[in-house]
């Protein structure tokens, strides 16, 4: 696939594309950033696009696996912040029972 069929495929199924980006995501910068990373994925591969299933499908599932992995990273960067709270709550307070307390009041707890 060259670059100007590239394009032409893309811009005729980019409704598919914001589709799924907003199933993932409420924020602007975020469907920018998530459009932007499925374009990337699309062209790296692209040279590997073997038309089994049509263009548009394959599009959906490369938007598809770039918002998931936007979706685990996400609640792993929540989990490392809270973390960090969780520790820092812990230095500023000198009574256990209060952290104790802190903690169950915040709902601090690990998700497997």
């Amino acid at each position: 696939m060259d670059e100007n069929e590239f394009v032409k495929l893309v811009q005729q199924n980019e409704r598919i594309v914001y589709k799924v980006i907003s199933l993932y995501t409420d924020t602007v910068q975020d469907k920018e950033d998530l459009f932007q990373e499925t374009l990337l994925q699309l062209w790296k591969s692209s040279k590997n696009f073997n038309a089994k299933s049509s263009f548009s499908t394959w599009m959906y599932r490369v938007a598809l696996n770039v918002s998931l992995n936007f979706k685990r990273n996400t609640k792993k960067t929540l989990f490392q912040e809270s973390a960090e709270s969780l520790h820092h709550l812990q230095a500023l307070t000198e009574n256990k029972e209060e952290y104790e307390i802190l903690c169950g009041f915040l709902n601090f707890h690990k998700q497997k």
